[in-house]
């Protein structure tokens, strides 16, 4: 016979599991909740940085592609990012990768520059000669037939700063969620001033990226936008939880930790407390 502690705590995880139960279908959850924060490319432009002397009409910055001429349909989240090298063009996409919402990479390529390389950039962009050559390495324009057939016009695009990334892949997608905007810095006056993808690692996730002498890592980015995102997911929803129903204290927690871990799966060995 159970112990009166004991049968507390099953009726509570009785009462968590009935109160929580629409997280088991997160994938979705987490779309919608992203689909009402996703913006275009127009909307995103006012917040974006423009390199010096940017210029639309400008070849390097001409759009090659558009999902919105795509066919087909792949309601999901995606996070992209692309590490760069400088060419006498300026920054060219090296490499393109995109992971999906548990966090698994499901595009990976590296790419020839137009112009040939004055700057690999490596302790920044982690691409070398060597890596290039021995490949497998892809024209953009093949590139670009693989993300098409990838992302389609109601797939939300996730990166940090990921209008840059657009820019040098002289793509167009306009479902986009931005992690250096959804996390910006409203103390400032300026309230679009930008944190840093490793500065927002480290205060919401705990973890250390961006810390290897032999550069970043575009999976290691795009992967921790999505956690990023997961986990601001994982707030909101316990905040309305927490203003519409009379959960006790202990049984949130206790959901908080647990939900933290679904949310997480694939991308992260451990979940932190939230308070």
């Amino acid at each position: 016979m159970l112990r009166g502690e004991e049968r507390e705590r099953s009726k509570d995880d009785a009462e968590l599991v009935d109160k929580y139960e629409f997280f088991l279908a997160y994938k979705d959850e987490f779309y919608k909740h992203l689909l009402k924060k996703a913006v275009s490319k127009a909307e995103l432009d006012t917040y974006a940085y423009k390199p010096n002397g940017y210029n639309p009409s400008n070849p390097k910055y001409v759009v090659a592609i558009s999902t919105s001429n795509g066919t087909g349909s792949y309601p999901v989240a995606l996070a992209l990012d692309c590490e760069m090298c400088a060419t006498s063009l300026g920054d060219e996409v090296t490499r393109v990768t995109v992971v999906d919402q548990k966090c698994s990479v499901v595009y990976d390529s590296l790419v020839w520059t137009e112009a040939p390389i004055i700057d690999y950039k490596t302790n920044k962009s982690g691409i070398t000669e060597e890596m290039l050559l021995n490949g497998p390495t892809k024209q953009l324009s093949e590139v670009h037939d693989d993300l098409l057939n990838l992302i389609k016009s109601d797939t939300i695009l996730i990166g940090h700063g990921v209008d840059n990334d657009l820019r040098v892949l002289k793509m167009h997608h306009d479902l986009l969620v931005d992690t250096s905007v959804e996390f910006r810095d409203t103390t400032e006056v300026s309230f679009v001033k930008r944190r840093s993808l490793k500065h927002l690692a480290y205060e919401y996730l705990h973890k250390v990226i961006q810390n290897s002498e032999g550069g970043h890592d575009s999976a290691e980015d795009a992967k921790t936008c999505i956690e990023l995102l997961k986990v601001q997911f994982q707030i909101d929803a316990l905040n309305r939880q927490r203003a519409s129903s009379s959960i006790s204290g202990p049984v949130r927690q206790r959901a908080m930790n647990t939900y933290a871990a679904v949310l997480l799966n694939g991308c992260s060995k451990r979940s932190e407390r939230i308070n």
